[in-house]
């Protein structure tokens, strides 16, 4: 059996005594540095509570507790593309920089392709998601200003290479530019009270800035996506006060704002009563459209009735309608005067019809008075102006009506007086013609027993020839006559 050195032994047992102590005694531990207090329960060795009082930092660096580590999460936001919308533009606004516009193509080349091959054209609703990396809490006087989005979004927050969560969109509250400054000030005088603790006040809103107030409960996130200042117009922070200025360095003060909302609120209205004035005049112009597609259709029928009591006037004077025909007409009386030509003492029957007996004006007249009693009698109306010789009513258009018939009838019965005379002559130059054909057979046929070249027979055979010649020549002169009555037969048929 070895022997063992005394040394080990004192050692060994010191170890031992001194584990002991410190599990009863709470005495300090040489080897692990702090104090370690056990407050047992008797009744339930499970609910043993221990606390750890560090009172030392080992040189090596053992035996202290490891701090647990936060690693920020990048914000998922879903926005919807609006008119006018663009890459560059949605990148201004919720990245703070529009040339950062390719992550939104990478965020969103899967859903959409065509967005990677041509970033310059995307389209209304489509639904795009912007990945925000995280911001560090911390402030800093930086000029570059907080991003602000305009419209509705829903942000979930996401572990790397896990895909956000789908939730509900969410509605930003609507201000206008006075209470988005007063909003904004109460938060930006609250983070100045934390602040001048530290000897520190805000003088821009920065990212990190805005990140301070939202996690210091000053305001929300859906808060600062609300407070985007007007179009053209920007924040900013001097000596702890808000201030809008236009792009070009320009302070707008308040009233400024106010003014701008008021115009707003006045152009929104102009715009409403104008959109109503619109609605109106459409509603005015459409009505005008049916009621005179009505009196058109109410015209039509006003017309064919019209025109169906004309015809009938004209059936029962045994008349041609002649309407549309005053050349034919005029013509037609042409030819009849031929026919029955002047005379020294007595002019033409035809030349009284070719002027202020013209039967073509006189059926016009009537037909225009059936049209005006027609349209009377549609429009009920029962009121003549004296003053106007071109108005009528019910009953002085349905007199017009009847003195057109009588003077057409009259004229007319007139007319066949004269027709009948040119038919008489016509007829009779007719018979003649049957007549002088059948004296130039006989005299054809006398002819033609004789000897014509023989010259005893010569003066009978000058004698048969000049009477066919003459013959011919009133044949000619009858077929004139038949002629010219021919174009007054065609129009009236008689």
């Amino acid at each position: 059996m070895k022997r063992i050195a005394p040394l080990a032994v004192w050692i060994f047992c010191g170890l031992m005594c001194g584990q002991v102590n410190a599990s009863t005694d709470g005495t300090a531990n040489p080897l692990v540095g702090g104090n370690v207090t056990v407050d047992q329960d008797s009744s339930d060795a499970d609910n043993d509570k221990v606390s750890l009082t560090q009172n030392e930092e080992l040189a090596s660096g053992q035996g202290q507790a490891a701090a647990p580590v936060v690693v920020p999460q990048p914000t998922f936001v879903s926005i919807t593309v609006g008119k006018g919308d663009s890459l560059w533009a949605l990148a201004e606004k919720y990245l703070g920089d529009g040339s950062r516009y390719p992550e939104l193509v990478e965020a969103n080349k899967a859903k959409y392709p065509s967005i990677a091959k041509n970033p310059d054209l995307i389209f209304d609703g489509w639904e795009l998601t912007v990945v925000i990396p995280p911001v560090p809490a911390a402030a800093t006087t930086a000029d570059t200003a907080a991003a602000t989005p305009t419209t509705s979004v829903a942000t979930t927050t996401a572990s790397p290479g896990q895909q956000p969560a789908t939730t509900p969109p969410v509605t930003i509250p609507e201000w206008t530019t006075e209470q988005k400054m007063v909003r904004l000030q109460k938060a930006i005088d609250d983070m100045n009270v934390v602040l001048a603790r530290q000897g520190k006040m805000v003088t821009s809103l920065t990212a990190e800035t805005v990140r301070m107030m939202i996690d210091s409960n000053f305001l929300t996130d859906l808060e600062w996506m609300a407070l985007n200042p007007p179009e053209g117009q920007i924040w900013t922070v001097e000596k702890g006060k808000l201030k809008l200025v236009n792009r070009d360095g320009k302070p707008i003060t308040n009233e400024t704002a106010g003014k701008d909302d008021a115009t707003k609120a006045d152009a929104a209205a102009s715009a409403a009563e104008s959109a109503k004035a619109d609605e109106a005049k459409k509603a005015e112009e459409a009505k005008t459209a049916e009621d005179a597609k009505k009196a058109e259709e109410a015209n039509k029928q006003g017309e064919a009735s019209g025109k169906a009591l004309f015809a009938t006037d004209l059936k029962n004077m045994g008349m041609a309608n002649l309407l549309g025909k005053n050349p034919e007409y005029q013509a037609a009386l042409e030819r009849g005067m031929r026919l029955v030509p002047n005379t020294l003492f007595k002019d033409s029957p035809f030349v009284t019809f070719a002027g202020y007996k013209n039967l073509v004006a006189m059926q016009v007249e009537l037909a225009a008075a059936h049209m005006s009693y027609e349209k009377n009698v549609r429009q009920k109306d029962t009121t003549n102006r004296w003053w106007n010789p071109f108005d009528d009513d019910i009953k002085s258009s349905a007199e017009r009506v009847r003195q057109a018939r009588e003077r057409l009838s009259r004229a007319f019965a007139e007319f066949k007086t004269a027709y009948q005379q040119a038919k008489a002559k016509a007829d009779a130059a007719a018979a003649d013609i049957k007549t002088f054909n059948d004296d130039i057979k006989g005299f054809q046929a006398q002819l033609n027993k004789i000897d014509q070249f023989n010259p005893e027979n010569g003066k009978e055979v000058q004698r048969l020839l000049a009477n066919i010649k003459l013959a011919e020549a009133r044949i000619k002169d009858r077929q004139e006559q038949v002629d010219a009555f021919e174009p007054l037969k065609k129009l009236f048929n008689m």
